[in-house]
């Protein structure tokens, strides 16, 4: 009776999960050889406090380009260049950068928070039926710091989306945004390692 009523209470949960859907685009650069050159990770731009985005950002490059992959604040003690740099770089920016280090390539990425209007467990509305939607757009820039150009621009959005309705019985369950933005970094630099030359 005690695990009828266990299983029965997993059914519902995962009955009523909201699934996410990840969309990839690739603006330029879909395949990279990481295996030469020193890398520098920028922080991570966000419009929020997202916690532990820079971990993935290290672990999975890390597991790309191995002892080759530098953090910025690690270079910002040696070098004259600040603890984080700007996610749009100019050719100022850039020919600083090659002055400045001996670094070859520079790994940009942001987080936006598109729409944050689904929370974690959602309940109907008592009259209607309403769409709530958690939004997330992550992206990558790589640069090739002596040729002072985009190497690589890849993208991925994240979204959950449910319609709740007044007949519908029960809690829903979705991602929030901070869930979105860490599967979706996670997700997007997968395929660098799943395409690198």
């Amino acid at each position: 009776m005690r695990l009828t009523g266990i299983l029965l209470i997993l059914t519902l949960i995962i009955s009523s999960c909201v699934n996410t859907r990840y969309v990839y685009q690739v603006d330029k650069g879909k395949s990279l050889d990481f295996s030469s050159g020193k890398w520098i990770l920028n922080k991570p731009h966000t419009d929020g406090k997202i916690a532990h985005l820079e971990e993935i950002a290290v672990r999975e490059f890390r597991s790309i380009i191995k002892d080759s992959l530098f953090e910025i604040e690690d270079l910002n003690g040696e070098h004259l260049i600040g603890s984080k740099l700007p996610y749009n770089l100019s050719k100022d920016n850039l020919n600083d950068l090659r002055v400045g280090t001996d670094c070859d390539f520079l790994i940009n990425y942001k987080v936006d928070i598109l729409n944050d209007g689904l929370n974690s467990l959602s309940a109907p509305p008592p009259i209607g039926t309403v769409r709530k939607i958690n939004e997330v757009l992550v992206e990558i820039s790589i640069y090739d710091i002596a040729k002072s150009e985009v190497l690589s621009r890849t993208s991925i959005i994240g979204k959950a989306k449910l319609d709740i309705s007044e007949d519908d019985s029960g809690w829903d369950i979705a991602d929030t945004p901070e869930i979105i933005s860490r599967k979706a970094l996670s997700n997007l630099i997968n395929q660098y390692r799943q395409n690198k030359k």
